[in-house]
């Protein structure tokens, strides 16, 4: 007897729960957690991340977006997916013409992971940084806080037209137009310099001495880097980006140089987590602090992500 099919609208539908093999409360946790994921990449399909992927959907690596070429400035990107990755620079992969950038050189993006977070590791493990950290926040907050600040900012201002005045004048001699007047004012103008510097040095030495937040808060407060390292990769990635805002300059190999150098600063300050019941400390904005820079070879062949090498 021949089989036909039927129109849906013919169809007799009986439903079962008993005979469900994936319970109905499950099957719905992994639909809503579908629709959640492709609400997430209809999100990364904007401009800003279209850098992070050939598909311009989710960061597939931790550091996609937080990296550009030495050369023209460009995005590096995953330009394969051999061993797990090839970074290369978008501007020479996807570019003709005049716009195309000269960098051909590849690199394995688990070298460059892995040379960042060793980065990331001196950082964390050295006592000074935690003491940089705070010794700028407790500057900032001082500064927008009392009266010295203002008086500081005053002291600065003048400083920077006498150094200008100074520069003018040594100019001024330089073209031969040398005088008594001349050399006069600017003995004095040096001389105002000189008691501006000792006048800044004792401002800043009282906004020192206030501390709103030290070394130990700081480094307390710091999210672990395994913690980080275990976030889902959108949520890594995101973090990192915010660790490294100017993003990292990746300079290709050259004469004397077989692998990729690595340069750029690092605003460790971002990953400080505060509990406002245990600490209460003013805000401040990440872009007012400094930074701390780096230079770093990419090492080859090391291991990425192992437990023991991030303690």
């Amino acid at each position: 007897m021949e089989q036909m099919s039927r129109p849906k609208k013919e169809w007799l539908v009986l439903q079962r729960d008993d005979l469900r093999i994936i319970p109905t409360d499950i099957a719905e946790k992994v639909r809503a957690r579908k629709d959640q994921m492709r609400r997430e990449r209809e999100e990364a399909q904007t401009s800003e991340q279209k850098i992070f992927s050939r598909t311009n959907r989710l960061p597939s690596h931790i550091f996609v977006g937080t990296l550009k070429c030495g050369i023209c400035d460009g995005n590096m990107f995953i330009a394969s997916g051999k061993n797990g990755g090839y970074l290369g620079c978008f501007n020479n992969k996807r570019e003709t013409g005049h716009n195309r950038c000269g960098n051909k050189a590849m690199v394995l993006m688990v070298d460059v992971e892995t040379t960042l977070i060793g980065v990331l590791k001196e950082k964390l493990g050295d006592a000074s940084t935690y003491e940089t950290i705070a010794k700028k926040y407790n500057e900032i907050v001082s500064r927008k806080k009392g009266a010295v600040p203002k008086e500081l900012d005053l002291v600065e201002e003048e400083l920077s037209r006498c150094e200008t005045a100074i520069g003018n004048f040594t100019a001024f001699i330089a073209q031969g137009n040398l005088s008594d007047t001349i050399v006069h004012a600017l003995k004095t103008e040096e001389a105002k310099r000189n008691n501006l510097k000792i006048r800044k040095d004792y401002l800043r030495g009282q906004l020192e001495d206030k501390v709103y937040i030290t070394p130990i808060v700081i480094k307390r407060r710091l999210e672990s880097l395994n913690d980080i390292l275990a976030k889902h990769m959108s949520d890594a990635n995101r973090i990192m980006r915010r660790v490294f805002p100017d993003k990292v300059t990746m300079h290709p190999p050259c004469e004397g140089r077989k692998n990729y150098t690595l340069s750029g600063a690092v605003n460790l300050y971002s990953l400080v987590k505060f509990d406002s019941v245990e600490v209460s400390v003013p805000s401040v904005q990440l872009s007012e602090l400094n930074m701390l820079s780096f230079n770093a070879d990419v090492k080859k062949g090391a291991t990425l992500r192992s437990s023991s090498t991030l303690d």
